[in-house]
């Protein structure tokens, strides 16, 4: 009986082939884990598109909130202002200390035409990832920096929910509206792999949730914000 031996050359790529495959495999188990845990426990399409899913209501003005922000091992607290900006289409945040010190002060654009404008921001947080990082949080709480991206409604299984589902590229942002009291209570956003953030939102009070909780699975940054009071 004879044994072929196939090139040594040959079989270096066939072991290296063999050994990525498991890799492979659960690189590919882990994707099809996320896309079902996205779809699952909401099967039910719901069809009204014109139904309004808002963080901030129609009639936000402003809203003040009593904020701390941890990010990597560094903590901040003080004041944080979001204020609507009709005039300009555009929101603007501001984090300060409580003895006036500003942290950072962004302008979000309200559609595509408009552009994120950075007016300052602190050396600690200026850096490429923690801005970034920062800048789709709030667009998370906003709404904004989302333009042309393809929507889906769903109903929970269990009634309790309503979901809007947008897909960007290979990034997602889910919105669970509480059907009871017609409130935005978690917001979920999924990109690349291991890119997860999850957003709390509960006890609203004239057009703005109370509290605020974002949690990122894959990066040392925590931010809470406490409502003060609604500014006249």
């Amino acid at each position: 009986m004879s044994v072929r031996l196939f090139p040594l050359e040959k079989r270096h790529f066939l072991i290296r082939d063999l050994a990525f495959t498991p890799i492979l495999f659960s690189i590919l188990l882990l994707f099809s884990a996320c896309s079902m845990r996205l779809n699952t426990g909401f099967s039910k399409a719901y069809s009204d598109k014109a139904e309004r899913f808002e963080v901030f209501g129609q009639d936000f003005g402003k809203v003040l909130y009593k904020t701390s922000i941890d990010v990597y091992g560094n903590h901040l607290s003080g004041l944080m202002f979001i204020k609507n900006l009709p005039a300009d289409s555009a929101y603007r945040v501001v984090f300060l200390s409580e003895l006036g010190m500003k942290f950072f002060d962004f302008e979000f654009p309200k559609t595509s035409e408009g552009s994120f404008k950075v007016h300052y921001c602190m050396a600690m947080l200026n850096k490429k990832m923690i801005m970034k990082t920062l800048q789709k949080d709030l667009e998370l709480l906003l709404m904004t920096g989302f333009e042309g991206a393809k929507q889906k409604l769903k109903e929970e299984d269990s009634g309790k929910y309503r979901i809007r589902k947008y897909k960007k590229g290979s990034e997602r942002r889910l919105y669970f509206k509480e059907i009871s009291s017609g409130n935005i209570s978690k917001i979920e956003r999924n990109g690349r792999l291991f890119n997860k953030v999850e957003v709390e939102l509960s006890d609203y009070q004239d057009n703005a949730p109370s509290r605020i909780k974002i949690k990122h699975s894959n990066m040392k940054l925590y931010l809470e914000l406490s409502k003060v009071k609604a500014i006249e």
